[in-house]
């Protein structure tokens, strides 16, 4: 699977998210705000309530896959 923590570069960054890895990390941490303020819980909360192991545990995670895919 792609993973973010594979990226070196700002050229790899933009490449398949648009951002530059320190745009990308910012605005993880507000997704990831954001997400709980919505939802009422951390994913890792929610992870623990349906008890299964998540295939984007993280937010970062999540982020990455949403942009990758736009």
């Amino acid at each position: 699977m792609l993973s973010y923590q594979h990226i070196c570069n700002d050229r790899q960054w933009k490449a398949t998210t648009g951002l530059t890895s320190q745009q990308f990390h910012l605005l993880a941490y507000h997704f990831g705000e954001s997400y709980e303020f919505i939802h009422g819980l951390s994913i890792n909360e929610l992870a623990d309530n349906i008890e299964v192991e998540l295939k984007l545990a993280t937010y970062p995670d999540c982020l990455f896959f949403i942009l990758f895919q736009l």
